[in-house]
């Protein structure tokens, strides 16, 4: 295993030399992008040169060009017709890097002036261009640049989104927005709505997105028409690189610890041997042979018996110095032979993230006289693991940009639930010792063809989005064991002769699966009207869920012979050798209602204007 480890670096190392080396044989490099002061908006076929040389680019369908040239210190014109010319003087371009100069245009004040060149510095510009763009934006929002996200040192998106004012994160992934909870809160990824990453609630994991691949993100707190009805805090908007200005190679390993655990017993269980990584390795599955609900209550208790002889037989738990927490990324991206008009190039990233907490709750619970019914003491003791990969690759050819873009996540929750406390009924107390032993897998992947086209021919803008995504949460064997003594005496486990019951001795298993298919399109058309830009924009929606869920309740039945073996400890008193028709054996308790399955349709159109009137009013509308 080291051994494949160390290789794996090895080759690692080598790529990002070989990355390094090809963006030195091609000199330095300008590139960025070129939107409209007034309106934020994108300006494509703008006139970019470097003055004195004969280098020159024209801006693509996203506003963006890009500059070969030596290393040195350049001016650059930006010249369009109806705006006024820009000069960036100062701009550096090192050996085999890229510098990004963004840039703001502005009409003139007067239209009789034939032509006026405004200067500036390239330090400014570019901050400039991220200051118009979120002053600019039609509704109520805050963006992150990918430059302030480069200077941060965050690792993944749920970092970054701590730094936005208005919005807290909880677990360090679930977004909370101007105090409204996940669930009313929306996230989409390249414009494609995003399906919930846990299956039993309405919300969206940041932190499998590492921050290295994000291009901007745009925090929505306002609704356009534009925008899907699906929030009511709000809309995440996070966008990912499409082609790197550099080729690159990064690596960020890191490690940490919670003062609850570290040094400290950390409680567990022997589970399977891929728990590392997040997924189950069949230890804990029910086998395919396994009887089903209707032949499982029909059987014979010895026949029954059997069956438990066959499941997995740990119920005991242990005690180990709590590890260190741990996190690696692996970051990519190449950028082929690029041109004014055409490129291709792609990003890819591999993230690892393994956390350990301890959770200390209390549980009271209060009759109306006042009287305790219940006390309670929890020590939960979770492993979550999250491991993840992004798969980016895009092409571009003059007004037209197509782009195939894939993530795939493992986020797991390995959890050992250990329970003290007492039962008040009246005078008599019940005391308790329960425990939970848990392991949950939800696994995503989303895949996205999206494409970008622009007319010149009417001034269109058109947009596509084609997005399927599927889930998978895997919950096998959870095992619940409670213990109960009445006023002090001895604990015994809670299971009444000749009957079960699954919440004091039981098994759980569920599988559900959910698959996402969805599509969107809007074309915008821009024009002046009143010597002032103007945007009619009409677009549709169309998504697609379905649902399997399958549950499977067992629950462990005392027979007549167990006198003696309910004083045993959880380690030892539901052996292999404790099966028998007088002794243990199951019962099958899953009912119609514990499956299902579930679809949805989504449709959604719109129709939105955006007019300016005048030098200070702006009216979004549809």
């Amino acid at each position: 295993m080291k051994r494949s480890i160390v290789q794996l670096l090895a080759l690692l190392l080598v790529c990002g030399s070989a990355f390094a080396q090809s963006a030195q044989k091609g000199g330095g490099r300008v590139t960025g992008k070129v939107t409209d002061k007034r309106t934020g908006e994108i300006l494509i076929g703008v006139t970019v040169m470097v003055q004195g040389t004969g280098t020159g680019a024209v801006t693509d369908v996203e506003g963006r060009y890009i500059l070969n040239v030596a290393p040195g210190t350049y001016t650059l014109l930006y010249k369009l017709m109806g705006y006024q010319t820009k000069s960036v003087a100062d701009v550096v371009v090192k050996n085999g890097g890229a510098s990004i100069q963004d840039v703001v245009l502005d009409e003139p004040k007067s239209q009789d002036l034939k032509e006026f060149v405004v200067k500036g510095s390239a330090r400014t510009e570019s901050l400039n261009a991220l200051l118009t763009y979120q002053k600019n934006t039609n509704t109520v929002a805050q963006v992150v640049s990918a430059e302030s996200i480069r200077k941060s040192p965050d690792r993944n998106t749920g970092d970054v989104l701590k730094r936005v004012s208005g919005a807290s994160m909880q677990e360090g992934k679930y977004l909370v927005v101007r105090g409204l909870a996940d669930r009313y809160n929306q996230a989409t990824i390249n414009g494609a709505l995003m399906t919930s990453t846990e299956p039993d609630r309405k919300t969206f994991a940041f932190d499998i997105l590492p921050a290295s691949i994000i291009d901007n993100i745009v925090i929505n707190k306002a609704a356009t028409p534009e925008m899907p009805a699906e929030f009511a805090g709000g809309l995440v908007q996070v966008n990912t690189k499409d082609v790197p200005d550099n080729n690159f190679l990064q690596f960020s390993v890191g490690s940490g610890f919670n003062t609850r655990t570290i040094g400290k017993d950390f409680s567990t269980y022997n589970g399977g041997k891929l728990d590392i990584f997040g997924v189950d390795d069949g230890s804990r599955k029910l086998s395919s042979s396994f009887p089903g609900t209707q032949d499982l209550r029909s059987s014979t208790a010895a026949a029954r018996a059997e069956l438990g002889r066959q499941l997995n037989d740990v119920w005991g738990t242990h005690t180990k110095s709590s590890p260190l927490n741990t996190n690696f990324q692996v970051s990519g991206g190449f950028s082929g032979k690029q041109s004014a008009n055409k490129g291709f190039g792609g990003i890819f990233s591999v993230n690892y993230n393994k956390q350990n907490r301890l959770i200390d709750v209390n549980r009271k619970y209060y009759e109306l006289d006042g009287r305790t019914r219940f006390d309670y003491n929890d020590l939960q003791y979770a492993q979550s693991v999250l491991f993840g990969g992004i798969a980016n690759l895009t092409y571009r050819s003059g007004s037209n940009k197509f782009s195939w873009k894939n993530a795939y996540s493992i986020n797991s929750n390995d959890q050992t639930i250990l329970r003290n406390g007492q039962d008040i009924d009246g005078d008599i107390r019940y005391g308790v010792r329960s425990q939970e032993l848990s392991f949950v897998s939800n696994r995503l992947f989303n895949s996205q063809l999206i494409g970008d086209h622009f007319l010149r021919k009417g001034n269109y803008r058109i947009r596509w989005n084609l997005n399927t995504a599927l889930m998978h949460q895997d919950l096998p064997d959870l095992r619940r064991l409670k213990y109960t003594s009445v006023n002090n005496g001895d604990f015994y486990v809670n299971v009444p002769l000749n009957t079960g019951a699954p919440r004091n001795a039981g098994r759980f298993y569920s599988d559900l699966n959910e698959k996402v298919f969805g599509g969107s399109v809007d074309v915008a058309k821009t024009f002046k009207w009143g010597n002032y830009q103007q945007q009619v924009k009409a677009g549709g929606l169309f998504q697609r869920k379905d649902r399997e869920f399958r549950a499977r309740a067992l629950a462990i039945i005392r027979g007549n012979n167990s006198d003696n073996l309910i004083y045993l400890a959880p380690d030892k008193i539901f052996a292999k050798e404790n099966y028998a028709s007088d002794k243990f054996y199951l019962d099958d308790l899953t009912g119609p209602a514990d499956s299902y399955d579930a679809y949805a349709n989504l449709g959604a159109g719109f129709l939105q204007f955006d007019n300016q009137i005048g030098e200070k009013i702006r009216v979004v509308w549809g």
